[in-house]
């Protein structure tokens, strides 16, 4: 087994509590960050949370607006709402149903997007499920329809592609 590079218990916590960064005294050791991390665990010394010393939301510095993308949909940084992600996002399509409906949607109340686009979240093009089961619905029937245009070759497929 190789030998830590890691520095003593004593000098890492005397450097951590000066002020230096994980990432700072790995350089400083020639070692990674994840390398200083483990060793802080080994010896038992704690760390600042991101919450305890204000770095979270718009004071992180890689903070972009409270707004990202995941698994396709828009989301809002809103760490209070019910319908929040694990992270604190919230899909932005749950939002403006919720605008428009004057209360949030339950998560057995799904949201179809008209048009299949995740990305566009305007009103017009959702609609709400009344459950699971009426989402699966809408989506069985559009697939009757492609297989409809299919069978009737107005929807070609070629080379791995449909088209008109």
């Amino acid at each position: 087994m190789a030998k830590r590079k890691t520095p003593n218990n004593n000098i890492l916590e005397k450097d951590y509590n000066s002020g230096m960064t994980i990432t700072e005294m790995g350089k400083k050791y020639s070692c990674s960050p994840a390398a200083i991390w483990y060793a802080f665990r080994r010896c038992g010394i704690k760390t600042k949370l991101r919450k305890q010393v204000g770095l979270s939301g718009a004071k992180h510095p890689q903070w972009k607006g409270g707004r990202i993308i995941k698994n396709g949909y828009p989301m809002r940084y809103m760490p209070e709402h019910s319908r929040r992600y694990k992270i604190p996002y919230v899909p932005l399509h749950v939002l403006e149903v919720e605008k428009k409906i004057g209360r949030t949607p339950t998560n057995k109340e799904p949201i179809h997007h008209i048009d299949l686009d995740r990305l566009n979240y305007h009103i017009s093009n959702l609609y709400l499920c009344e459950s699971n089961s009426a989402h699966q619905k809408i989506h069985s029937s559009l697939n009757k329809v492609v297989s409809i245009l299919v069978k009737n070759k107005t929807l070609k497929f070629k080379n791995g592609l449909y088209y008109l």
